[in-house]
């Protein structure tokens, strides 16, 4: 080789080398901004701010696409919202991922059964399970679509679970109560119910349980 053309596989050498360098800066400068922005937006969260929040997260997926945990925690501020497709359509990128993530298949599946799609809530809610079975909120859910099917002992069974796990659930206790009122146990639900409303009496649901709770009240008469 001429020492002309060794000059120009040097020359080029270098070159690639320093793109590579270039590059790998890049995509480190990328990555801290991503987790800066996800800091941000954890804190937004934490502290009810969901727009900001979501947009921050946002942007943290915009420097980092693969931020597995942006997509669950703005999935969990649109949630806040009522925003459930926008819940199922980051659970979804979350579980591409990361399919062995318990949390991307809970938000999924709460999402599909706020959309009274029964059948995927609780399979996806199954699948939660079988990765964490210390998810109390899956238990949960899977227990509130099974009631929706009138699965009245299934429904109960999985909110026993969610008492186990996590009992300050209010919501397991009125779906228990609930459950066990429509198979005529009158005490058991009175007592359930009572227990939920006394875990969050001034709640969305308040109201809906004291109704269940007269109703339990006067059956059990």
């Amino acid at each position: 080789m001429s020492r002309g053309a060794r000059k120009v596989v040097v020359a080029f050498s270098v070159l690639v080398l320093v793109g590579l360098v270039l590059g790998v800066g890049f995509a480190l400068s990328e990555r801290w901004r991503a987790r800066k922005d996800l800091e941000r937006g954890l804190a937004r969260l934490a502290a009810r701010d969901l727009d900001g929040a979501i947009s921050d997260f946002t942007r943290a997926l915009e420097h980092d696409p693969r931020l597995v945990v942006a997509w669950l925690k703005r999935g969990a501020a649109r949630a806040e919202k009522g925003d459930w497709n926008g819940v199922l359509e980051d659970s979804d990128r979350a579980i591409d991922l990361s399919p062995g993530l318990a949390e991307g298949w809970a938000n999924r599946g709460e999402a599909r059964r706020r959309k009274r799609d029964w059948d995927g809530a609780i399979a996806d809610a199954t699948r939660a399970i079988e990765l964490d079975p210390k998810l109390a909120a899956a238990y949960l859910s899977r227990g509130l679509a099974r009631g929706m099917k009138r699965d009245w002992d299934g429904e109960i069974a999985d909110c026993d679970r969610a008492i186990e796990l996590d009992p300050t659930l209010p919501s397991a206790f009125a779906s228990r109560g609930e459950a066990r009122g429509i198979k005529g146990d009158s005490a058991g639900a009175i007592a359930d119910l009572e227990r939920a409303l006394a875990l969050d009496p001034s709640g969305a649901n308040a109201n809906d349980w004291r109704y269940l709770l007269r109703r339990a009240e006067s059956r059990g008469r």
